[in-house]
């Protein structure tokens, strides 16, 4: 994806932050996910950050779970990209 303007960060999913308007790795904003866990539903503890930003729309995640927000509608999308500086 950095060929196409765009910061890719490989990380432990337990190092993920939400501060309430974005969901951060390193203090830097996460707008996708790409999702290699095998807890699609992210209910463990550590993945607690990535299942609230997804069900708050904060960021996208791929491939989508099927989890659904507690008044039983789907999750909503909201997908964003931010191109590297100089791109």
């Amino acid at each position: 994806m950095e060929e196409y303007g765009f910061e890719t960060v490989i990380a432990d999913a337990k190092e993920l932050l939400l501060d309430g308007k974005a969901l951060l790795i390193g203090g830097r904003p996460i707008d996708l996910v790409y999702n290699r866990l095998v807890d699609f539903a992210l209910e463990e503890p550590r993945h607690a950050a990535l299942q609230a930003a997804y069900l708050g729309g904060k960021v996208v995640v791929t491939p989508t779970t099927n989890m659904r927000t507690p008044g039983g509608g789907f999750a909503p999308v909201l997908e964003v990209h931010t191109p590297l500086e100089g791109s």
